[in-house]
């Protein structure tokens, strides 16, 4: 049995590690778990499959060789086993690093990537701005769940944008090919917008979105582009070279339709203000109508009254004017003048008839006849009245004159 110290065997197996052909030149494939770069270039990384580790050791001038390495990248390392004695481990001294299997298609697109940037493909002032009110969106997707997610919300947030659909593989081989081509049948339509768009997968699903065929059709594209590949970790070379990049179909809806939304709420708002204001001002102008309309009617029948008077001081007038009126007013005044010469005729006659009857008073004392009517009698001789007996003489022949006729008489005797 052989027996050693610590030290002893690691310099014994250190060296027939480093005698071995075997393990002076060998490659090993394994996943990238950890990455440590120094500050003085030089690199350490852990390569793993399932359980079994293995550390790299590469020193700066190699380093810079190497593709772009990050964690989860499949590589194939080339170098040799050395062990380090006084920590009896051992490592892979790596001093060439290349992709293999998704390394080598993630070190492609990297180069694109590389390339885009240094074309300005990413730069901000290159993108376009997102309209804020788009009217015709044209929709970039295959007929599934994300065109149905995309337009359902579109429809509920701003139905009246007008979504035009070009339909496109989004996976498969040749699908960066059907894509680039329905975006430009895009960019040709009359739209507002573009929204190139799945919903989500495998990184394999997506791969499409890496490719420079989609890259430069979006590029190309004579309308702002939206993206929405419908995963919320990875970003895709569409999403960088986009003017707008969202994590689903529903965002990108979300994204076009909020200022609509927001307008709509905001017209909503403002209806419900100009129906307050409305009745408010209907109310106002209504009670002001009211008090408008007593005031005008009392204007009109303070008016009309006027009026009124007025026209009926002119028909007084006219009436006092005209030649009825003035018929009228002689007529007064005869039938006054009538009254006044009635009554004075009245009075006249009255006082001529008591004149007449004084005065026949008097003539009826002085009528020699009146005593007659007493029974007296007038005795006249030859015509004449006998006053005096002493006149007459027996066998005169005289006539006696009495209230009611006369008759003839013989005197028989006097006496004087």
């Amino acid at each position: 049995m052989l027996e050693l110290s610590v030290g002893e065997f690691s310099r014994r197996f250190s060296s027939a590690v480093a005698q071995n052909p075997r393990f002076q030149r060998i490659a090993i494939i394994g996943e990238i778990t950890e990455i440590r770069r120094w500050k003085d270039g030089n690199l350490n990384l852990v390569l793993k499959e399932g359980e079994a580790i293995l550390g790299c050791f590469s020193f700066a001038s190699e380093a810079r060789r190497f593709p772009a390495l990050r964690e989860g990248l499949s590589v194939r390392a080339e170098g040799s086993i050395e062990i380090r004695p006084t920590r009896a481990i051992y490592q892979l001294r790596a001093i060439s690093i290349t992709l293999v299997g998704e390394g080598k298609l993630a070190a492609e697109i990297e180069e694109l990537r590389v390339r885009l940037r240094a074309e300005g493909a990413f730069d901000g002032s290159r993108k376009r701005p997102i309209p804020a009110f788009p009217r015709r969106v044209a929709l970039v997707t295959s007929n599934d769940d994300a065109r149905a997610d995309f337009e359902g919300r579109i429809r509920a947030d701003a139905p009246y944008v007008e979504i035009v659909f070009f339909p496109s593989r989004v996976q498969g081989k040749g699908a960066e090919i059907e894509i680039a081509e329905a975006m430009d049948r895009a960019s040709r339509a009359n739209v507002d917008v573009i929204v190139l768009t799945r919903g989500g997968g495998s990184s394999d699903d997506r791969l499409t979105f890496n490719l420079e065929p989609v890259a430069r059709a979006i590029l190309r594209a004579r309308h702002p582009v939206v993206t929405a590949v419908g995963h919320l970790r990875d970003t895709h070379i569409a999403d960088e070279v986009a003017d707008l990049a969202v994590a689903t179909p529903t965002a990108a809806a979300v994204a076009l339709a909020q200022e609509w939304r927001r307008a709509i709420e905001r017209l909503q708002i403002l209806r419900a203000a100009l129906g307050r204001s409305y009745g408010s001002v209907v109310a106002t102008k209504s009670q002001r109508s009211r008090d408008v309309g007593l005031d005008l009617d009392r204007a009109v029948e303070r008016f009309v009254r006027r009026r009124f008077d007025y026209v009926a001081g002119m028909e007084r007038r006219l009436e006092r004017l005209s030649p009825g009126a003035r018929v009228a007013q002689w007529r007064v005044g005869l039938a006054r003048a009538n009254g006044r010469l009635d009554g004075w005729a009245v009075r006249r006659f009255d006082r001529y008839a008591a004149r007449l009857g004084l005065t026949r008073a008097a003539l009826d004392a002085e009528d020699p006849t009146r005593p007659l009517a007493r029974g007296f009698a007038i005795i006249t001789k030859d015509g004449e009245a006998v006053r005096d007996a002493g006149r007459l003489a027996a066998g005169d022949v005289v006539a006696a004159r009495l209230s009611r006729g006369t008759f003839d008489a013989r005197v028989e005797t006097v006496h004087p």
